[in-house]
């Protein structure tokens, strides 16, 4: 309910005709499923269905619940049968570095997105350009 005000808000501000994309991010540990293959970085998605079909991504497996806004905006996105796709990153750490970023470029498999002018960053050079890596005045022993 606290984020139903803002995802309405958001999506009044779209144009018709727009496909929408959300990404979130969340801890690993709400990720639920039966066996975890270590290695694998965990990115899945949940779409609407007036979402073009993709298999670019794996779909969010039962149990697992999403909260908060970009699910909220996902909701509305169903009930008004707007084009919507949820990309979840679950990451072990809420810093930002190539590991944790690196699951939200599974976007650039989407159709839409490939069709469109964006261009796949190279997610190292922009953290190195904005200098998140500062040297720390800590000593830790």
């Amino acid at each position: 309910q606290e984020f139903l005000n803002l995802g309405n808000t958001i999506l009044g501000l779209m144009d018709k005709g727009c496909q929408i994309i959300c990404l979130t991010a969340r801890h690993i540990s709400e990720f639920r499923v039966e066996e975890m293959i270590e290695d694998e970085s965990v990115v899945r998605c949940l779409s609407s269905k007036s979402f073009p079909a993709t298999d670019a991504v794996k779909r969010l497996e039962i149990p697992n619940l999403l909260t908060g806004l970009s699910a909220a905006i996902l909701s509305i996105a169903i009930v008004k049968g707007l084009p919507c796709f949820l990309l979840v990153n679950y990451v072990d750490l809420f810093t930002p570095d190539s590991m944790t970023l690196q699951g939200y470029q599974s976007i650039f498999k989407l159709k839409c997105l490939q069709e469109s002018s964006l261009e796949k960053p190279n997610v190292s050079e922009a953290l190195k350009s904005r200098q998140l890596f500062r040297p720390s005045n800590n000593l830790y022993i």
